[in-house]
C-alpha cells in the first residue's frame, strides 16, 4: 500500500490473492510504471489525484484499474480482465492509449471534464465506453463489436467524435453533446440513440 505522495513504483511483478489488489495508492503525484500484475480482483486500486499510471501489464480477475480522484494520467497500459477494464470516478482525468480487453465494460467514468483518447476496447458483454458526466471529451476511441453499445453516455456538454463504434454504436441521453465525424455500423437499428435538446450531430458514417 502506498500511502505518501511522489512515490515511483515501477518494474515490479506481483501474482495472486483472488480477492487482492495488485497494487493500491491512497496518495497523490505517484508514478506507477512498468508493473506487471496477475491474479488479482484489482491490478490497480487508488484513491489520489494526479497519479501517473503507464505501461503496466494487467491480468485480472474483476477489475485492471480502479480510481477515484481528479487530474490522474492513466496511458498505454495493456488490460485484460474478467469484469471492467478501467473504472474512474473524478474530474480532469486522462485516459489514453489503453488497449483494453475485458468481459463487461471497458471504460467506466463517472465525473466531469474527463478526456478518454485513442483507446480500444472491444467485444464487451456491455459497452466499450459508459459515461455518466458532463463536458468529457471521447475522441478517437475504438470500440467495435460490443454487445450493447460502442459508446453510452448520460450527461451533458461531452464531446463525442471520430470514433469507431462498429456493431452496436452510440447512446447519448443528455442535453448540448456533439456527435461527430464517428464511424458507426451499416444496416443496424443500434446505429445513433440520441435522447435531449440541443445535441448536435454531424458528419456520422457508416
Amino acid at each position: 500500500m502506498i500511502s505518501r505522495d511522489t512515490n515511483t513504483i515501477k518494474h515490479n511483478s506481483i501474482a495472486g490473492g483472488s480477492n487482492a489488489k495488485g497494487i493500491l495508492l491512497k496518495s497523490d503525484y505517484n508514478y506507477v510504471y512498468k508493473n506487471t500484475v496477475s491474479k488479482t480482483k484489482y491490478g490497480i486500486y487508488g484513491y489520489g489525484d494526479n497519479n501517473k499510471i503507464y505501461y503496466n501489464k494487467l491480468n485480472t480477475n474483476q477489475y485492471g484499474i480502479y480510481i477515484k480522484g481528479d487530474g490522474n494520467s492513466i496511458k498505454k497500459n495493456i488490460i485484460t480482465s474478467k469484469k471492467d477494464g478501467i473504472v474512474v470516478t473524478g474530474m480532469k482525468n486522462n485516459i489514453q492509449y489503453n488497449n483494453i480487453k475485458s468481459k463487461h465494460l471497458g471504460i467506466y467514468i463517472y465525473g466531469h471534464q474527463n478526456l478518454i483518447l485513442k483507446n480500444k476496447a472491444n467485444n464487451n458483454k456491455y459497452e466499450g465506453i459508459r459515461i455518466f458526466g458532463n463536458k468529457n471529451t471521447i475522441l478517437s476511441n475504438i470500440v467495435n463489436n460490443n454487445k450493447l453499445h460502442g459508446i453510452k453516455i448520460n450527461g451533458d456538454r461531452n464531446l463525442i467524435s471520430k470514433n469507431s463504434a462498429k456493431s452496436r454504436g452510440i447512446k447519448v441521453n443528455g442535453d448540448r453533446n456533439t456527435i461527430s465525424k464517428n464511424k458507426i455500423s451499416k444496416n443496424n437499428a443500434h446505429r445513433l440513440c440520441i435522447t435531449g435538446i440541443k445535441n448536435k450531430l454531424s458528419g456520422n458514417k457508416n
